[in-house]
């Protein structure tokens, strides 16, 4: 003991020595190794190709044969050998009738010369005429197939041998003149036509979604709808700009923020249970109705199903504004009534969108050319409602909001299809002066 009191510096340096010499060996020994692994064996193994090459005259680029193997049988059109390249195709008029078969049969359409006949039912292929490619029926009562008969378009000026003067717009009043007769109106009068809103259709609705969302109702199992607990979600950002959900549960009567950048408050008015046909392709609520049924406890108090949750802003007292009113439903998203209706004039071809926002005026005019001189014609409506989900737009004529409740007030709905159909829409303005000139 004394030996190693006396050199235990010594001993522990020499220790550290011989630690030393074995890992200089070692790494002798690893320096040696890594000399002998030579390029070669750093190279990768080559790999299989996952693809097979092929020439031009592979079997997978005879087109016709890979045509005739399916069920659409046809003719090759041309020297054509690309399989990606289009082919203009036309359903045999005659396979329905002589092979009594519902498939249709495929023909390119040059084989439809008058001297080829269809590989099906050997029908012979006929030309078919300007007439029927275009799509118009031509009668006896209708020369040029336009829609409009021979006796109305003598009658107002037009020309019963031209079908591009149906789509024209005689009085200039935004209809077509097919569309005028159609609805026994005037074509060449600008003062005899359907209100100006049939005009319109509901191109899109810009809505603005909350952040706030209703998670559920807890009913407790009591028919009374004050003691109904409502359970809500807001996400909150902390000062060091993180994003947290927050869930809390408020009752009828309480009053709550639907956006943190928001100082608007919001009462909770009413809650009520929506009936199952308002629960579509929701399967958690079919789930809890199903157990519900099964236990006999489904009632007017269950919890199972879809609730709406009625809010009403708090406006500060004396304010003259009207309280803006949000109904939004459990596990959907919550959208202001801040929406904006994106509108489109069919009568104004190459006219810009029409947008406004709820409560806002919208004007349909049209200055036209009549006999005593330009006389516009406008008509004043305001927009009501608006539904972000069916995207219908609900407006009174020259009205405002208040209007929605008063029942004498007539309302009318602007849908995405519109009063007036595609086929219908004006696609080039004539005045009657011009039209007659030109008769």
């Amino acid at each position: 003991m004394n030996f190693f009191k006396r050199y235990y510096d010594k001993v522990i340096l020499l220790s550290l020595f011989v630690l030393f010499v074995a890992l200089m060996i070692t790494v002798l020994s690893v320096h040696q190794q890594t000399r002998e692994i030579t390029p070669e064996q750093l190279r990768l193994p080559r790999r299989r190709p996952d693809h097979v090459c092929v020439t031009p005259e592979h079997d997978v680029y005879k087109y016709n044969s890979r045509w005739n193997e399916l069920q659409m049988k046809w003719q090759p059109a041309g020297n054509n050998s690309d399989l990606v390249s289009p082919q203009k195709l036309a359903v045999c008029p005659y396979c329905a009738e002589k092979v009594n078969s519902a498939r249709l049969t495929l023909i390119p359409f040059s084989a439809f010369d008058g001297k080829k006949s269809c590989p099906v039912c050997a029908t012979k292929l006929e030309k078919p005429t300007e007439t029927q490619m275009s799509g118009r029926v031509i009668t006896a009562n209708d020369s040029d197939g336009d829609g409009i008969s021979n006796e109305d378009e003598r009658k107002y000026g037009l020309n019963p041998e031209d079908e591009r003067d149906a789509a024209y717009d005689m009085d200039g009043d935004g209809f077509s003149n097919r569309y005028e007769i159609a609805q026994k109106k005037r074509p060449n009068d600008a003062t005899d036509h359907p209100p100006l809103w049939y005009r319109l259709r509901v191109v899109d609705v810009r809505t603005v979604e909350l952040p706030i969302r209703f998670m559920g109702v807890n009913t407790n199992n009591k028919s009374d709808k004050k003691s109904w607990e409502i359970q809500y979600n807001l996400p909150r950002t902390s000062r060091r700009g993180k994003v947290r959900i927050e869930s809390n549960f408020v009752y009828i009567g309480d009053e709550i923020s639907v956006d943190e950048n928001d100082n608007r408050r919001y009462v909770i008015v009413d809650v009520q249970r929506l009936p199952d046909s308002a629960d579509k392709g929701d399967e958690q609520d079919k789930k809890d109705k199903a157990a519900a049924k099964s236990d006999g406890a489904e009632n007017e108090s269950s919890n199972t199903g879809k609730f709406k949750i009625k809010l009403r802003e708090v406006l500060e007292p004396g304010s003259k504004a009207r309280p803006e009113e949000l109904e939004p439903i459990t596990r959907e998203p919550t959208y202001s009534n801040d929406l904006r209706p994106v509108l489109q004039d069919t009568g104004r071809p190459g006219s810009q969108p029409i947008v406004r926002r709820i409560n806002a005026e919208v004007v349909i005019e049209r200055t036209v050319q009549v006999a005593r001189g330009r006389r516009p014609y406008r008509e004043r409506y305001r927009i009501v409602k608006v539904d972000h989900k069916t995207k219908h737009v609900t407006i009174v004529k020259g009205g405002s909001m208040d209007d929605e409740d008063d029942k004498n007030v007539e309302k009318f709905v602007i849908t995405p299809e519109g009063k007036v159909p595609r086929e219908d829409w004006v696609v080039e303005g004539k005045t009657q002066e011009n039209a007659s000139a030109e008769q």
